[in-house]
């Protein structure tokens, strides 16, 4: 099992970090992907900016991008109030 939460908020590639998850896991994958929404994500966006660090918001797209990649045969992707939440069994 493999879990990242709160990771992808500050990796843009997303897709190369998600092949180590699937490569690192026996069985089921999970992570948080937070979305962008308004006003919280501009405000967070600016702050962040502020301290020097990237902030990343993703969209569902991007979420079902990470869900197809080989690896992971069955996913279920949840809305959540700030972003996204994928599970995924893989093969």
């Amino acid at each position: 099992m493999a879990h990242a939460m709160g990771v992808l908020d500050y990796i843009a590639d997303y897709e190369s970090f998600g092949k180590k998850m699937i490569d690192a896991s026996r069985g089921v994958v999970t992570a948080s992907f937070p979305g962008y929404n308004f006003p919280r994500a501009p405000v967070t966006k600016f702050r962040y900016k502020m301290k020097g660090l990237p902030v990343c918001f993703h969209d569902k797209r991007e979420v079902e991008s990470m869900a197809r990649m080989e690896g992971i045969n069955k996913y279920e992707i949840r809305v959540t109030e700030p972003g996204f939440l994928l599970t995924g069994f893989v093969s």
